[in-house]
């Protein structure tokens, strides 16, 4: 999916995963995708992951390794794919070789079913429990 300067988009993954992404500060335009991760090619998450989200973003097709600046990415989720998890304590983390990072400026919105976080990073992504 194609993205201008300011726009929002919705990418859909092909697992169900549900990704926003927000571009206020992206000065470029950028084709950004995103397709599920077959668990047992990464590390497990250190806590118990969110449903099956666990999702991978690529810009250019691949061609680059980091955004050129920030965007918010967000990931929606419902109800169900809690089972049991503190919604206040998820994570959207990232694979940064081969250990899980906290994304930076994390943000939860348990009354939305919402959690993100502004990133440059291209990748692995999942949502997990701290």
């Amino acid at each position: 999916m194609v993205i201008e300067a300011g726009q929002e988009a919705v990418l859909r993954c092909p697992n169900g995963v549900v990704v926003t992404v927000r571009r206020e500060t992206l000065r470029e335009t950028v084709t950004l995708n995103c397709g599920p991760i077959d668990p047992a090619t990464v590390p497990p998450t250190p806590g118990r992951r969110l449903g099956d989200v666990l999702f991978e973003v690529i810009a250019n097709d691949g061609r680059l390794a980091e955004l050129p600046s920030e965007i918010n990415l967000g990931v929606d989720y419902g109800d169900e794919d809690l089972a049991g998890l503190n919604e206040q304590q998820l994570i959207l983390g990232f694979l940064d070789n081969g250990r899980w990072t906290t994304a930076p400026k994390l943000a939860t919105d348990p009354a939305n079913n919402f959690v993100s976080a502004s990133v440059t990073r291209l990748g692995v992504y999942a949502v997990y429990s701290r």
